[in-house]
């Protein structure tokens, strides 16, 4: 991020007051936008800054960056720690253990037995792998009699439940009335 290398507080001050409401959008990543508000911060000296004169650099950075008071104020805090970087937030993805696939099979069998309850449905599910020897059932068969009603609620079971689920009966009964 470039601006036009604002050195003392009366050049602030004049395009503060110059602009009205103004929103400046970056095309720049968060890590530079980081990087040119610790350079501000630097530039300005701004821990040895007076209130007032704070203020101004603030108001600045608020305006160019097109953060929050309360995310500058949580920036400047990071900068007074010497913490001021930008971090990628790295999510914690549980991998899938049944597939698309295995709900097809949850689905096809309680469309043939009527949905049944899910302890029953499970010894279903295993005499499908064990009895009939179906290798399809391989990885459904383990399913825990919990997670079977964790899987009946999934947007793919639900389109092609022919059986009458929860979720059915919320949107019949707003249907009717």
């Amino acid at each position: 991020m470039t601006d036009l290398r604002p050195s003392n507080f009366n050049q602030l001050e004049t395009f503060l007051g110059g602009t009205k409401e103004i929103s400046f959008a970056s095309l720049n990543s968060k890590a530079e936008k980081y990087n040119w508000i610790k350079e501000i911060l630097i530039r300005f000296d701004f821990r040895n800054l007076k209130k007032k004169e704070r203020g101004i650099v603030r108001k600045y950075l608020k305006k160019i960056s097109g953060y929050s008071d309360s995310q500058m104020t949580r920036l400047i805090k990071q900068y007074f720690k010497g913490k001021l970087i930008w971090r990628t937030y790295n999510r914690n993805i549980f991998p899938t253990k049944y597939t698309p696939h295995d709900i097809a099979l949850l689905n096809l069998t309680d469309n043939a037995h009527s949905c049944l309850n899910s302890w029953a449905t499970k010894e279903i599910l295993i005499r499908e792998y064990v009895k009939f020897k179906k290798q399809d059932y391989e990885n459904i068969k383990n399913i825990s009699p919990a997670h079977i009603y964790n899987l009946r609620k999934t947007r793919q079971y639900e389109s092609h439940a022919l059986t009458y689920t929860k979720t059915q009966a919320v949107s019949v009964k707003y249907l009717i009335f």
